[in-house]
């Protein structure tokens, strides 16, 4: 709504002077909102990123205990190999099953740990995603809002004004009308034989 108006039809007005101002308060409450809506996801956002980085460096940490632990049944199995080879080991193919079961483990858990690496990049994303959006919609209302003076973009003059205090606007609907008169534009014909009298610069009469 129109709240207050500062100028009136025929007045000459500077850049920046302040027009009118409008009534925004629906849009204030929905800014702040949309702030506090904004502020929320953000906090989910950095939990999330703390949360996915705390359980990858779990991952990694059984994958590296997992490794080490392969490496030391290898040795087991060497071990029972070499008394095998001598005939004073019965344990040989308990120790190559365990080794492969220990294998098989490690792999899966690798397996699993790219799979989290790669779910957690896209569920970041998709947050960061949703974050921008709102994010650039709340910066659309905050921009609106710094509209409610409207300011005279140049220094003209103002042949017309919506002086009705109290009256509903629509976005995009004109409030004021702004005219330069130290200039005008006028259209008018002449005779083709007179063309070649018309140049940049020339200083005309106009009656109208």
């Amino acid at each position: 709504k129109v709240l207050e108006v500062y100028k009136k039809s025929g007045d000459r007005v500077r850049k920046d002077e302040p027009l009118l101002q409008l009534d925004l308060e629906t849009i204030r409450t929905e800014y702040e909102t949309k702030k506090e809506s904004l502020e929320m996801q953000l906090n989910k956002l950095d939990l999330q990123r703390k949360t996915i980085a705390s359980d990858l460096a779990e991952m990694k940490m059984q994958v590296d205990i997992d490794e080490m632990m392969l490496k030391r049944t290898l040795v087991s199995l060497n071990n029972e190999r070499y008394l095998d080879s001598i005939g004073a080991s019965t344990k040989v193919r308990e120790a190559e099953l365990n080794y492969t079961v220990k294998q098989m483990q490690l792999e899966q858990l690798k397996r699993k740990y790219e799979n989290k690496k790669s779910t957690s990049r896209s569920e970041i994303r998709s947050l960061e995603l949703d974050y921008k959006i709102a994010k650039r919609n709340m910066d659309l209302l905050f921009k609106t809002l710094g509209e409610a003076q409207v300011m005279a973009p140049r220094s003209a003059t103002l042949t017309w004004i919506n002086d009705q205090v109290g009256a509903s606007v629509s976005q995009g609907s004109n409030l004021a009308i702004l005219s330069d008169l130290s200039s005008f534009k006028v259209e008018g014909e002449i005779a083709d034989s007179y063309a070649d009298k018309i140049t940049a610069g020339n200083r005309v009469n106009v009656v109208i």
